[in-house]
């Protein structure tokens, strides 16, 4: 069954099944309404990337680091402790609540912000190896580490290959992994226990998806590319982790959004399964996973929230607050009490919605 709600609200949707019989199944949707973020102060440049922890969102742009509350901006160009030599930032990721900036050029640090409020702001390199062009094109952790606020690894995209850097904040340990590349447009990864098993999911501008996979304890291998037609090409990727057959996401503006069950031997896979779902009709720009193992989906004219199997549970309209923006981004952050959505339209504009469960 699917359910679209088309107003802000409290909703009960019920099925009953034909056998057995009075079976009845319910639950409740919640909608809340969105906030504009106040446009006074915020970047002038370009802005790229969208990230966000409960309570704020981070942005990459090409003038720098930058954050985003409820009440308004905050420039993290310069701080306490550091300032940017290279403003020119592609990507941003949070982890355990700090964000990391991957810089558009090839530079061997990534940035780091140290913000636990807004009264000091550091600013820290994170040395990356070299390999090749670094480059930065995309940045992802694992949903499972943002669940639990574990420090699980960050997986960069480069222009010339991908890495993985693992470890506590002040001692991040990065490696190279998989072959070089031609480009790279996204990247996903997953852990499992023992955290050094795990999978990096890249797309290329070879038009083919790759799986780098490592067992325990073992190196990271190159998985053979899955190609894929110049018209499925994905923009965005996700990544769900936090069962035993993980999902994966494929967003792509022409071919729409389709999800994978990987199945128990996905860090070693090396072919995609048939879709579990695919949503043709939606020009997918961007994709999230949120904290009820759904995803939230970016698309030029609303927001989607789809169930894990891939049915829309809610679509944005003008009684929300967000109308018809069209998105570039879109972002998640939960905890066990609260979850929050944050969404970047092409204009800038960055709307923030907010509820007390799923």
């Amino acid at each position: 069954a699917t359910f679209v709600a088309d107003r802000v609200g409290m909703f009960m949707a019920s099925a009953t099944a034909s056998a057995p019989v009075g079976c009845t199944a319910t639950t409740i949707v919640r909608v809340d309404a969105f906030t504009t973020i106040p446009v006074a102060g915020r970047p002038a440049g370009t802005r790229r990337d969208l990230a966000a922890r409960i309570g704020m969102a981070f942005v990459a742009t090409d003038d720098g680091p930058w954050a985003a509350t409820r009440t308004g901006w905050r420039d993290l160009r310069i701080g306490a402790v550091g300032t940017l030599v290279n403003r020119n930032l592609a990507a941003v990721v949070v982890r355990a609540d700090e964000p990391f900036f991957g810089v558009n050029g090839d530079e061997s640090f990534l940035v780091r912000v140290r913000v636990p409020d807004f009264s000091s702001i550091e600013l820290l390199s994170t040395p990356i190896p070299a390999a090749g062009d670094r480059t930065v094109r995309a940045m992802a952790v694992p949903a499972s580490a943002a669940e639990s606020g574990d420090l699980g690894p960050i997986a960069v995209a480069t222009k010339d290959g991908a890495l993985l850097l693992d470890g506590a904040p002040d001692t991040l340990a990065a490696r190279v992994i998989g072959p070089v590349f031609d480009g790279e447009v996204d990247i996903a990864v997953g852990t499992t226990e023992p955290v050094d098993r795990g999978a990096v999911w890249v797309v290329d501008n070879n038009q083919d998806i790759r799986n780098l996979a490592r067992a325990t304890g073992a190196p990271f291998a190159a998985g053979a590319p899955v190609m894929l037609t110049p018209t499925a090409v994905p923009t965005a990727l996700a990544l769900d982790d936090r069962g035993a057959s993980p999902r994966l996401v494929l967003c792509a503006q022409d071919t729409g959004v389709q999800i994978f069950d990987l199945g128990i031997d996905w860090s070693v896979r090396t072919t995609l399964p048939a879709p579990i779902a695919t949503l043709s009709s939606v020009s997918c720009l961007d994709v999230a996973v949120g904290g009820e193992g759904d995803y939230w989906v970016a698309t030029a004219t609303s927001l989607l929230r789809l169930g894990p199997d891939g049915t829309i549970r809610y679509r944005s309209t003008a009684g929300d607050g967000l109308g018809a923006a069209a998105l570039v981004n879109v972002a998640t952050a939960w905890t066990a009490a609260t979850r929050e959505v944050w969404v970047m339209t092409t204009t800038g504009d960055v709307f923030v919605v907010a509820s007390d469960g799923p």
